[in-house]
């Protein structure tokens, strides 16, 4: 044989080789998706251990059970942040201290004043004046850095390092 010529073949030597190529090409696709059919049942048995009846249908019930769950435990976290901003926003958050000694006779600086403010920028400031003969206490409102009571120099310098370290409120 000197090479085979399909044109001078006989009709069902043509067709023969020719189905035998379709047949080869054929197991070659069959496999093909035998290997990839194998593959999803994997994937699904996967999906669906540990589902009672072992069908997508209970796995998708699942997903959104669990999904429809976490969304409202969301909700509720969320309600609790706001109410706790709220909350916060009154809450001392900013603190300035001023130690000093307005009476020459004593020594050190014994005596203070604290400015304690909240988000808004309220609150009150303390001061406490100790002398030899004993210690006095005031205590001051503080709204918007200020207050309705003369304020000492301290007074200010406290409020004015509380307001300093003050964080911008964010609404």
């Amino acid at each position: 044989m000197e090479g085979l010529d399909l044109a001078s073949a006989p009709p069902s030597l043509t067709l023969v080789i020719a189905l035998g190529g379709a047949l080869c090409v054929l197991a070659l696709l069959h496999l093909h998706l035998r290997s990839q059919v194998s593959s999803m049942r994997t994937h699904y048995r996967r999906l669906t251990q540990n589902v009672d009846g072992g069908d997508l249908e209970a796995v998708l019930d699942r997903h959104l059970s669990t999904v429809e769950e976490i969304a409202e435990d969301l909700r509720s976290l969320e309600g609790s942040q706001r109410r706790l901003e709220v909350r916060l926003q009154r809450a001392v958050q900013n603190v300035g201290m001023v130690r000093y000694n307005p009476f020459h006779d004593t020594g050190g600086d014994q005596s203070f004043s604290i400015a304690l403010l909240d988000g808004s920028g309220e609150g009150i400031v303390i001061t406490s004046l100790y002398s030899r003969t004993g210690t006095r206490t005031f205590a001051k409102p503080v709204a918007q850095g200020t207050s309705k009571y003369t304020l000492t120099e301290e007074e200010r310098q406290a409020i004015a390092l509380a307001l300093e370290t003050a964080t911008p409120v964010q609404g």
